[in-house]
């Protein structure tokens, strides 16, 4: 008999098809795990962006350039017109992503034309730290964004995984203490 037309039977397409569902119900609390991790990873590189951009963007126009986090995104802002240079929305990747900066009250970083961080001309609180998690999975990969005044002609600024245990600060992913 030709194998081309003699087809499935009923019981080998459901075995086939229970096989199937069993996997996919395996796979799912993992997937779930990868989607809330990549939300992180997304909310935390485009932060990192936003920052950077701040830095290129004061030294580009040789004045003050303002990186401003908000719950939603941020901004970057050039400050002598004040115009908004370019913008960001979590909603775009990482729509779950809980974004807290550090100190608690500070929301923006101010760059002058030499790419370094200085104080912010309203005197509040300068960001030096975005810390990025989720609430979707219990055992999030935490990131955080840094940003420092390293003294002298230069500015630091770092990605890295927030887990001391398995990233200590002496370990070139882990962050600072």
């Amino acid at each position: 008999m030709n194998l081309l037309t003699r087809g499935f039977s009923l019981l080998e397409l459901m075995v086939a098809l229970a096989i199937f569902a069993i996997l996919v119900m395996l796979a799912s609390p993992m997937y779930g795990e990868f989607l809330a991790n990549t939300q992180i990873r997304n909310a935390a590189e485009n932060t990192l962006l936003g920052v950077r951009q701040a830095q290129a963007e004061a030294v580009k126009r040789n004045g003050q350039v303002q990186f401003v986090l908000a719950a939603t995104g941020w901004q970057v802002v050039e400050l002598e017109t004040p115009s908004v240079v370019s913008s960001h929305e979590f909603a775009v990747g990482s729509v779950r992503a809980a974004v807290t900066p550090v100190p608690g009250a500070a929301t923006s970083v101010t760059f002058n034309g030499m790419g370094r961080v200085m104080p912010n001309p309203d005197a509040s609180a300068t960001l030096t730290r975005v810390n990025v998690t989720t609430a979707m999975t219990a055992t999030p990969k935490n990131m955080s964004v840094i940003v420092s005044a390293l003294g002298g002609n230069t500015s630091g600024m770092k990605l890295c995984i927030d887990d001391p245990v398995r990233f200590p600060p002496s370990d070139p992913q882990g962050c600072p203490a």
